[in-house]
C-alpha cells in the first residue's frame, strides 16, 4: 500500500486496492463522511470528549454508506463507538469487534458488544484480517469513498 501525506500535513492517506481508501484521522480532528462520499476532517475543540470520535464517524457512515461499510472495533477505553456501531448495524453495515482476550483495552469493544444487535462478529484480533478479506471479496466492486477531492463540511478539510 502506498502512502502519501496531504499538503497540509493534517491527514495521512493510504490507497489500497482500487476503490478502497484507508484514512488515519489526526489528533484534534473528527472524521465525517459527507453525502458526496467524501471524508471531511473537522476541528474537535469541544465535546464529544473522544477525539477523534468513532461515534461521529460510524454514524456518518451509517447515514451515507452503511451497506458498503465494515467497521472494526479493536481496542480502546470508554464507550466511544458503541452508539455509532448500533447506527451502522441498524442501517445495514457490518461491525466486527475484538474479543476480550485479544484486546489491550477491552472497554470500547465490550460496550459495543453489549448493545443488542450492534456487533456482527466477535473474534480474536488475529482472526479479523481473514474475515475482512472474506467480506471484502464478497463485496467486490463496491466503493466506500470515491470521487475527486472537493469541498466538505463548512470549515472542514476533505479527502476523497
Amino acid at each position: 500500500m502506498s502512502q502519501a501525506s496531504a499538503a497540509t500535513g493534517t491527514r495521512t492517506l493510504a490507497q489500497g486496492p482500487p476503490g478502497w481508501l484507508l484514512a488515519v484521522v489526526p489528533p484534534g480532528k473528527h472524521a465525517l463522511v459527507t453525502t458526496g462520499n467524501r471524508l471531511a476532517l473537522i476541528s474537535s475543540d469541544h465535546p464529544p470528549p473522544y477525539r477523534p470520535s468513532a461515534d461521529l464517524l460510524l454514524t456518518s457512515l451509517a447515514l451515507v454508506a452503511a451497506r458498503r461499510t465494515i467497521a472494526v472495533i479493536l481496542s480502546g477505553g470508554g464507550s466511544d463507538g458503541a452508539t455509532g456501531a448500533v447506527a451502522l448495524h441498524d442501517f445495514g453495515g457490518t461491525v466486527i469487534a475484538a474479543d476480550k482476550a485479544s484486546s489491550a483495552y477491552f472497554a470500547m469493544p465490550e460496550v459495543a458488544i453489549s448493545r443488542d444487535d450492534a456487533v456482527d462478529y466477535v473474534l480474536p484480533a488475529d482472526d479479523i484480517p481473514a474475515l475482512l478479506v472474506s467480506l471484502t471479496r464478497s463485496a467486490a466492486g463496491q466503493v466506500l469513498l470515491s470521487g475527486d477531492i472537493g469541498h466538505g463540511l463548512p470549515g472542514g478539510d476533505v479527502a476523497g
